[in-house]
């Protein structure tokens, strides 16, 4: 390459390393969004208690920390606490509704059915209720 006088060598040199410099500082960022997310999705994994180190032990546990169970189909908050849960009966999720009367049946987001704790349902229905 030819060099003039308005731009000597070392000023190439030294934009040549700005230029690798700043490439691979867009490829850590690149790296650190990636491990962000990675992050973030195992948290979330872990709260929902889909992570086989999370499971719950509990029904109202799993209820809470996910704020509440997709009912529209009399399935599905079955298969929901199967998922989460170690050890999960069916019997856990009627003793909870019918004998302990913890979790209820609400209309929230959309007008869909979901299965909430009964300590939650008024902050759900107030946040969710149409106008």
């Amino acid at each position: 390459m030819i060099f003039n006088d308005d731009f000597p060598q070392s000023d190439y040199i030294r934009a040549l390393s700005l230029f690798k410099v700043l490439k691979l500082l867009a490829r850590l960022m690149v790296i650190i969004e990636t491990f962000q997310e990675s992050i973030v999705n195992q948290y979330v994994l872990h709260k929902h208690h889909l992570l086989e180190g999370s499971k719950a032990k509990d029904v109202l546990q799993v209820v809470n920390d996910i704020i509440a169970l997709h009912a529209t189909s009399t399935g599905t908050p079955y298969l929901s606490l199967f998922a989460r849960m170690k050890n999960f009966q069916r019997k856990h999720l009627d003793e909870e509704f019918y004998v302990k009367r913890t979790l209820m049946r609400l209309r929230a987001m959309r007008g869909t059915l979901f299965v909430v704790s009964t300590e939650s349902a008024p902050i759900l229905y107030q946040a969710t209720k149409l106008p």
